[in-house]
């Protein structure tokens, strides 16, 4: 299956030239709480990403698939706490309103008024929490969530939610984020 998709990607003609990435610039909030009875904040982290938007192509036409790579850095003023993350985005196109024509320098030129899209994604996260003496603990954790993006032609609005697991014994935390991307 990942063949089917990758490889036409990699070689087709219109991968190499209409489907080139598309960068965004991402900034964003995100709530991060324990998952434990009762819950506990974690942090109110502030975060900037730099995204590569993918369009999935089949034969030659753009499909309701799009395929988004994000790579950032985060960080909670309140504790300290900072890091990096990369996150795999599969991006798909559950709602598309065309708007109404509008007249371009030559010529009518449609514009979407509307695409919700629906964003399932996992990654990695890297955090450095500070130490009373000084330097800081590391942790990776594993992180699949999903998201809505609600994309104008201004930029996206994206609420997020994504589960994290610490690799060494930290347990379960949920994020609830806030983006907005818009195009570079």
């Amino acid at each position: 299956m990942l063949q089917h998709i990758l490889i036409p990607l990699l070689v087709s003609p219109a991968a190499a030239g209409e489907f080139k990435p598309d960068p965004n610039l991402t900034v964003g909030v995100a709530e991060l709480v324990s998952v434990s009875n009762p819950p506990q904040h974690l942090g109110l982290f502030g975060l900037v990403s730099l995204d590569l938007a993918f369009p999935i192509p089949k034969n030659g036409e753009a499909t309701k698939w799009t395929f988004l790579t994000s790579t950032g850095v985060e960080m909670a003023p309140e504790n300290g706490n900072w890091g990096l993350f990369a996150m795999f985005i599969a991006d798909y196109v559950i709602l598309d309103r065309q708007g109404e024509v509008r007249w371009g320098r030559y010529a009518p030129v449609p514009r979407k008024d509307l695409l919700v899209t629906i964003e399932p994604q996992a990654g990695v996260i890297h955090n450095a929490v500070p130490r009373p003496g000084g330097g800081f603990d590391h942790g990776f954790y594993p992180t699949v969530g999903c998201g809505v993006a609600f994309i104008t032609q201004h930029g996206a609005w994206i609420p997020t939610t994504t589960t994290s697991v610490g690799l060494r014994g930290e347990g379960f935390s949920q994020a609830f984020t806030m983006l907005y991307s818009t195009p570079l």
